[in-house]
């Protein structure tokens, strides 16, 4: 049994708060490969980021190499046989813009303005409390302030540093919203990204459409997301497809 370490969600109407997790989580149940599903802890494992997922025995960082890693081990993985070459490149280009362009816009936006951070700033401790040993949960509201502050910082450093922390956050919230209106324009009226038949990209579309329009951050960028019919429907069908027993609507 593959066992993945992820952050989780305290609510049942999301999987995870990281769109890459989401992501993994999704692409498993599109490859029909069960998992264990535990809280990981971000300072114990190789690369201080999540999902990891152990495989044979080892830990395996990054949703990307996860994939990639099951894809050669396992026969039951998806492969995207039925893609050509051309297809490929479209989906790998698509990957790009979600999990460059558009996780930097909601890197800083989480992170780095104080409107989202007190929204997000409960789904953070809620992880701090379930990844810590039980002697441990009393304090994580009293040590948060201060973990979360440095955290905070180097947020914002690595998107000063990449660049999108350049920007004000009307540019910011712009360059998500065209980015996801590429991705709807590219949908189109089929169902999946790449056509009648669902791919591995199609786990990462419905990763952050979901993240965007499901959770309560980015909220400028989710109106915007919830006004395209094309990826609210592309969502909703990724959604009662894979996790239709498990998920429940938001109220």
């Amino acid at each position: 049994m593959i066992t993945v370490y992820h952050f989780g969600y305290p609510e049942p109407t999301s999987p995870d708060i990281s769109p890459f997790c989401i992501k993994l989580l999704t692409w498993l149940r599109m490859s029909g490969i069960p998992y264990e599903s535990m809280t990981g802890d971000v300072d114990k494992v190789p690369t201080q980021k999540l999902p990891v997922a152990k495989i044979d025995g080892q830990l395996i960082p990054d949703s990307s190499r996860i994939i990639a890693y099951l894809q050669q081990h396992d026969a039951r993985a998806l492969r995207d046989d039925h893609l050509d070459p051309r297809e490929r490149a479209s989906a790998a280009a698509l990957q790009a813009l979600m999990e460059t362009k558009i996780y930097f816009c909601t890197l800083y936006l989480r992170w780095c303005t104080d409107e989202d951070f007190a929204k997000y700033r409960p789904l953070l401790v809620d992880y701090g409390r379930r990844r810590a040993p039980a002697w441990q949960r009393p304090l994580v509201p009293v040590i948060a302030p201060v973990l979360l502050q440095l955290a905070r910082r180097r947020a914002h450093h690595q998107a000063w540093a990449q660049g999108t922390g350049r920007w004000s956050v009307e540019e910011i919230e712009q360059t998500a919203i065209d980015g996801l209106a590429a991705i709807g324009d590219f949908l189109g009226d089929r169902p999946y990204l790449m056509g009648d038949q669902p791919s591995s990209i199609d786990a990462a579309g419905f990763a952050w459409i979901h993240a965007l329009t499901q959770h309560s951050m980015c909220a400028r960028v989710a109106a915007q997301v919830r006004k395209d019919a094309r990826l609210m429907a592309y969502h909703d069908r990724m959604r009662d497809r894979y996790w239709r027993r498990d998920l429940v609507a938001p109220a």
